[in-house]
């Protein structure tokens, strides 16, 4: 259990260190230029997922858990980068965190919907039995914000993650949903 709080407090400070490291920061060394960028006038999404998981290495495994997600416009609505982190318990005595970090190309249609697919690195560590395991991989993303106000919205996705293990590959699908606020200069 000890291993599974570290997990999370890892998970916990990266996601962190990337949202306040960010959020507040302004880039001095070209003030005064159009070429500027202020990071305070880019959208920044903060969201939260509630998900589903199955088919992980055994058919008929399956378990739940919750993350944090936040995402930054690369070239403001068109690439976003998403870094997302979760905790998942399976059956047994089985946690798992997997730390996602996608490429998101978007496109919104009309106001209140934002589609989106995604794809980038990931990792897995995964604890059961006191026996720590990291699957490093790649992951696969497609889905949806439904925005009900112009700052509040609904997340949708649907995730494939393929990892890679010395026997055999590991396959895993996730069914994630959860409430998003949009942080933007108006």
């Amino acid at each position: 259990m000890k291993r599974l709080n570290r997990c999370i407090l890892e998970a916990a400070l990266l996601l962190g260190a990337l949202l306040f490291g960010t959020s507040g920061a302004r880039a001095h060394s070209c003030e005064g230029t159009e070429e500027c960028i202020d990071l305070l006038e880019l959208e920044l999404l903060i969201g939260a997922k509630f998900s589903y998981a199955w088919a992980r290495e055994t058919v008929g495994e399956h378990g739940a858990g919750a993350g944090l997600f936040v995402e930054l416009p690369l070239i403001p609505g068109h690439l976003d980068v998403e870094l997302s982190g979760q905790v998942l318990r399976f059956h047994g005595d089985a946690w798992e965190v997997p730390v996602d970090l996608l490429v998101k190309g978007s496109t919104s249609v009309g106001e209140a919907l934002r589609l989106y697919v995604g794809i980038g690195p990931a990792i897995a560590v995964r604890v059961e039995h006191d026996e720590r395991t990291t699957l490093v991989g790649a992951v696969f993303a497609c889905g949806a914000y439904l925005w009900v106000t112009t700052r509040f919205g609904l997340d949708l996705e649907l995730n494939y993650g393929l990892f890679g293990r010395a026997q055999h590959p590991v396959h895993d699908v996730t069914v994630s949903i959860g409430p998003v606020v949009r942080f933007f200069d108006s």
